[in-house]
């Protein structure tokens, strides 16, 4: 079965939720209120972002194994779907820590002094936060998705 742009369901809500959240994840960087118009812009009506943008990627995930999966499989084949799903979030995440470490290593090199506490930090670092705080997003989809189908 090709997947071709055709053959794909548009959602187009989901779409413009998306954008919407693009726009409130860079409100939350970039904080571009003061006061209290930036404690309930920044820190109330922006923070939807991220629990919209999980709860988007887990709708798409599971729409697309329902509509391939009837009857009695699903069970079977959402475990095969999600370990290759989580395989694709993986290797994207593992080619951004290997793109961030050139500018990461010298620090934890710097934090640590010893080679041991370099190792221990930059596997914390990769299972539990990512390099940047950024990078959290891939580590809680790769811990998340599992619990979901249990």
């Amino acid at each position: 079965m090709t997947n071709t742009r055709a053959e794909r369901k548009q959602y187009r809500a989901i779409d413009i939720a998306k954008f919407v959240m693009a726009i409130l994840v860079v409100a939350i960087h970039v904080r571009p209120f003061t006061g209290q118009t930036a404690f309930v812009y920044d820190d109330i009506i922006a923070r939807i972002a991220d629990p919209l943008f999980f709860q988007i990627t887990a709708f798409l995930f599971f729409e697309k194994i329902f509509a391939q999966i009837s009857g009695d499989l699903r069970q079977g084949m959402s475990w095969c779907m999600l370990g290759h799903y989580m395989k694709r979030i993986l290797a994207l995440y593992t080619a951004w820590f290997v793109i961030y470490a050139p500018v990461v290593l010298p620090r934890t090199w710097q934090e640590c002094g010893n080679i041991r506490g370099m190792l221990l930090a930059l596997l914390k670092k990769y299972w539990l936060s990512g390099y940047y705080g950024a990078m959290w997003f891939m580590t809680a989809l790769l811990l998340a998705m599992p619990l979901s189908l249990s």
